[in-house]
């Protein structure tokens, strides 16, 4: 569909790849410009017919080129607010750490439908962006079922409609049971819910440039709080070494300090370097003091539970 050069009135052929293409450059000086082009045919497509559905995207084929113009501007608009919100409010700050692209696609289309957002608009927005995203909501696929969500999120701006049809909190299992590895959705949402937080070195308490960490994915910003070759030592399960629970973000020149070192001995060396900063430090990252203690004695099964507890609660209380 993309490919094709449409003709629409019979006078002047309409290049939308041409157009496609020009959105996609716009958007790479966001960090957005990688975002599939099918997918830039769905804003296209709800911005003008409230439907993501195939037939629908064909449907543009019936508008002038004038149209057309008009069309691709008011979605370019959309799109451009959709990816401002993603950045300032989710911390997705890449088109890489987008769990779905189809939360862009909805995004738009709530943006062109709304000129402005109120404070409670961008609070449900936010609390309809994490629980789509630990839920999973879009992992299949389902043209009608996405349609249904276009017009749901829309009214629940109003708070016409329960948040609930997108998904439930995940519960502290999610957190133990979910690998943290490239390109999965939860690995995303989770690597965003951690930027959120304005997280910090667990070595020096610097402030993370989250942006650096997540503009693109990069391993060596994220580091195992029990290290990997520790805990393979110790016959840990491989399942459970990348576990969500067992990762936080560092810069990757601190990464390099930790190494190997298990976490009874480089958590009692940076507590006692940062002295009465240490409890925040590790707040920031969602490592809560219950969590801490269970670091220093090397009890990895106990931290596992302890923190993705805390994980899911944290998680609870913005969705």
């Amino acid at each position: 569909m993309v490919a094709a050069t449409w003709g629409t009135d019979g006078s002047e052929e309409f290049n939308l790849k041409e157009h496609v293409d020009t959105i996609r450059g716009r958007l790479d000086e966001k960090d957005y410009g990688d975002i599939d082009e099918v997918s830039i045919l769905r804003c296209l497509s709800v911005v003008s017919a409230d439907s993501a559905r195939r037939e629908s995207i064909l449907g543009l084929r019936e508008h002038s080129n004038e149209q057309l113009e008009l069309l691709i501007e008011r979605a370019r608009s959309a799109l451009t607010r959709a990816v401002d919100f993603l950045v300032s409010q989710t911390s997705v700050v890449s088109n890489d750490f987008l769990p779905y692209e189809r939360q862009l696609v909805l995004l738009t289309y709530i943006m062109a439908k709304q000129s402005s957002l109120s404070h409670d608009n961008h609070d449900v927005l936010k609390r309809w962006f994490w629980r789509s995203s630990f839920a999973e909501r879009y992992r299949a696929g389902g043209e009608a079922l996405f349609d249904e969500d276009l017009a749901r999120a829309l009214r629940a701006l109003n708070g016409a409609s329960d948040l609930g049809r997108f998904g439930s909190p995940p519960h502290r299992g999610f957190f133990v049971g979910s690998q943290f590895r490239k390109g999965a959705a939860a690995s995303k949402a989770f690597a965003a819910l951690l930027g959120s937080h304005h997280p910090r070195n667990i070595t020096n308490g610097a402030h993370i440039d989250v942006g650096d960490a997540l503009s693109t994915y990069n391993r060596r910003e994220f580091h195992h709080l029990f290290p990997q070759k520790v805990l393979k030592e110790w016959e840990v399960s491989r399942d459970l070494i990348s576990a969500l629970a067992n990762i936080c973000m560092l810069a990757s020149s601190e990464n390099k300090l930790i190494r190997d070192r298990p976490p009874s001995e480089y958590i009692k060396e940076y507590r006692a370097e940062l002295g009465d900063q240490f409890d925040e430090v590790m707040s920031s990252n969602l490592i809560p003091p219950e969590a801490v203690e269970y670091m220093l004695v090397d009890d990895f099964a106990n931290f596992l539970d302890t923190r993705s507890a805390y994980l899911s609660d944290v998680v609870r209380d913005i969705v």
